[in-house]
């Protein structure tokens, strides 16, 4: 009889346990609705954790701005598949090099890929994605960028200027206009999605996943 008693009681805990788990998932996890994707705060701290879509790896909490850039990250990919941006076998290469050497090695990822539970393909998936944002982004707005030499010539004043002063302040000009054209596109796509927010009002959520590669308490 004793025995039983002692089997329902760890039963009855395990339930709860798992039923809190559970909930905990639920609230950490669903943080937006994209055109009815769901978007979960594990996406967006993978994303983070591996530095992709313009987010840096950190083993704080998330943050509301990093729910939303990630979601502008996921409008610009969605952008950059219709017009049927793709990724290279070398640039994939290449941009895997670049999150392992973020994340202190080959090694490295793979044991905290193995710790975080995440399946390597989907980490894969989201570098592939993260190429064809910022071909994307160079496609559209910095590729058209366009200064001409009466802006060029007031931004760089009244007396002579050699070619290095010249092109150094036409990069700067033309990415300054490229970040406004973004900016305005990404206000534009934001009204013509549908985003349901879901994250607490607080401004953070738990990261659910263990820190970042590469990053103190993260590997």
């Amino acid at each position: 009889m004793r025995t039983w008693v002692v089997v329902v009681v760890i039963l009855s805990v395990l339930v709860v346990v798992g039923s809190v788990r559970a909930e905990e998932r639920f609230l950490d996890r669903l943080v937006a609705q994209v055109d009815g994707t769901v978007v979960t705060a594990t996406d967006v701290a993978l994303g983070r954790a591996l530095g992709l879509f313009g987010l840096t790896p950190a083993a704080d909490p998330l943050s509301l701005e990093e729910v939303q850039r990630y979601i502008d990250g996921q409008l610009l990919v969605r952008e950059a598949g219709r017009i049927d941006v793709g990724v290279t076998p070398a640039d994939d290469a290449e941009a895997w090099t670049a999150v392992t050497q973020r994340a202190g090695g080959e090694e490295a990822l793979r044991r905290w890929l193995t710790t975080a539970d995440v399946d390597p393909e989907w980490a894969h998936q989201l570098v592939a994605a993260d190429i064809r944002m910022r071909r994307f982004v160079e496609l559209r707005f910095r590729g058209l960028a366009f200064i001409s030499e009466t802006d060029l010539a007031a931004a760089l004043g009244p007396g002579p200027h050699d070619e290095g002063a010249r092109e150094a302040m036409r990069a700067r000009l033309e990415g300054e206009a490229a970040n406004r054209r973004l900016v305005e596109w990404l206000m534009e796509a934001r009204t013509r999605a549908s985003i349901n927010p879901g994250v607490a009002k607080s401004g953070q959520l738990p990261d659910p996943l263990p820190g970042s590669p590469g990053v103190d308490g993260g590997s």
